[in-house]
């Protein structure tokens, strides 16, 4: 999944990993190291590049609802919704 030139609206990093929300498409993108599953896709390898993070990103209305997230040295965490 190629991110190049496409608008981002937040970007968390942890240590050796980080993750993107395209606000145009609706989506979570992340990538890095996943040894611990930290890159919340289900896998526990590294990804070179971006993959879909499923959930809900866009409400029903379809407004993207931005998400709240944590990111530290080893993990990244996507949770409730925030406007």
């Amino acid at each position: 999944m190629e991110l190049m030139g496409t608008e981002m609206s937040q970007i968390a990093c942890g240590n050796k990993h980080s993750m993107a929300f395209v606000p145009s498409r609706g989506r979570l993108y992340s990538f890095g190291l996943g040894g611990s599953g930290q890159i919340g896709i289900g896998t526990y390898e590294m990804m070179a590049s971006p993959q879909v993070v499923r959930g809900p990103w866009v409400s029903p209305g379809g407004e993207p609802a931005v998400p709240k997230r944590v990111a530290g040295e080893n993990e990244a965490e996507v949770s409730e919704e925030v406007k």
